[in-house]
């Protein structure tokens, strides 16, 4: 039997400026997740709920020199980079916010407004 499946994302945008543990705390807490982007289609969906301003989405290091993962342990398949980025300067910026409708990391602590997702998984 072969099954296949797709995990759709309904994104949320909270204004409060908070750091990024902050939002993932919030986020577990009343939704899903913080944000996570799979695709193409996920981003543009995500974008459609911001205003301009800069957001946190789930995607992180756990350290300076880790590879970036998203906070819900889904897979890092898509990246829609600023450019130049991500460049973790000084080796500590290890969160990642939308700035200008792109991706950027930052330092973890900086206060965003950011963005949560409800998750499902449909067969």
């Amino acid at each position: 039997m072969c099954v296949a499946f797709s995990q759709l994302h309904d994104y949320f945008f909270v204004p409060e400026k908070v750091n990024w543990s902050d939002a993932q705390t919030y986020c577990r807490q009343h939704y899903t997740d913080i944000a996570t982007v799979n695709n193409q289609q996920d981003n543009d969906n995500l974008l459609k709920t911001l205003p301009n301003a800069n957001s946190w989405i789930g995607l992180c290091r756990t350290s300076g020199t880790t590879p970036l993962i998203w906070s819900d342990g889904s897979n890092f398949t898509y990246a829609d980079w600023q450019p130049g980025q991500p460049n973790n300067y000084n080796n500590i910026q290890w969160c990642v916010n939308i700035y200008q409708k792109h991706w950027n990391d930052q330092e973890c602590y900086l206060k965003f407004p950011f963005v949560c997702h409800l998750g499902e998984f449909f067969f």
